[in-house]
């Protein structure tokens, strides 16, 4: 879960680099200046943190330019670590993500719920009235704006998604849930929202919302065939 943070990529890459620098501080201490692989390695790390130690012994000419160009790649390594960890905690990722890991468990503890998609006038209208009965339910919402609401709102399980993608929905654990009500303003994407989750969930009660006549009429047939 944790992979999925943008901000978590740079954290990883910037690592990275600094295990490389200790690598390749290491490596060159040892063939410049024939240190020993302990020499190279604490040299390289007293080197790379600029904690001003002395260096374990005299260094030659090659060895001052390639310790000066380590320092410098260094600083860059290290002020770019900063930036991602700093990022991570003050752009509120870790939260957001914290608080879906927490969805998440509860989601997975599910059985018989209910998973409405959309949180328009239609799925606010369908949220108040399942909370209303005490039934466990997750809304599956896209836009950023409802799930600012959403937020906000008590006692809303909400998930950040696509309805219509098959891994939001099996994330809502539609496999469990007894049924599935779909709100999204345009017909075509209900349409495939419920020939998708009939396909994940066979016993599925599925309701939909259509806004035209002529969907209606599809998704009658629809479910006559499935």
């Amino acid at each position: 879960m944790l992979f999925k943070f943008s901000s978590y990529s740079r954290i990883l890459y910037s690592i990275g680099l600094i295990i490389t620098l200790l690598v390749v501080g290491s490596i060159g201490f040892m063939v410049i200046e024939n240190y020993t692989f302990v020499e190279a390695f604490y040299m390289t790390v007293i080197t790379i943190s600029t904690v001003g130690f002395r260096e374990v012994k005299t260094l030659g000419p090659t060895g001052m330019i390639f310790t000066s160009f380590l320092i410098v790649i260094s600083i860059g390594t290290f002020a770019f670590g900063i930036s991602a960890i700093t990022s991570f905690f003050v752009s509120g990722e870790y939260a957001n993500q914290f608080k879906k890991m927490k969805t998440m468990k509860k989601i997975k503890n599910f059985n018989n719920h209910v998973i409405i998609c959309g949180f328009g006038r239609v799925g606010e209208k369908a949220v108040y009235d399942i909370q209303s009965h005490d039934q466990e339910f997750v809304v599956i919402e896209r836009s950023t704006e409802k799930l600012e609401y959403l937020q906000n709102a008590e006692n809303v399980l909400y998930l950040k998604g696509d309805a219509t993608q098959d891994a939001d929905l099996i994330e809502a654990g539609i496999e469990k849930a007894k049924a599935l009500i779909t709100t999204l303003p345009n017909d075509a994407d209900n349409l495939y929202v419920v020939l998708t989750a009939r396909e994940l969930n066979k016993k599925l009660t599925i309701i939909s919302r259509a806004s035209k006549l002529e969907s209606v009429h599809s998704f009658v047939l629809l479910e006559q065939i499935m």
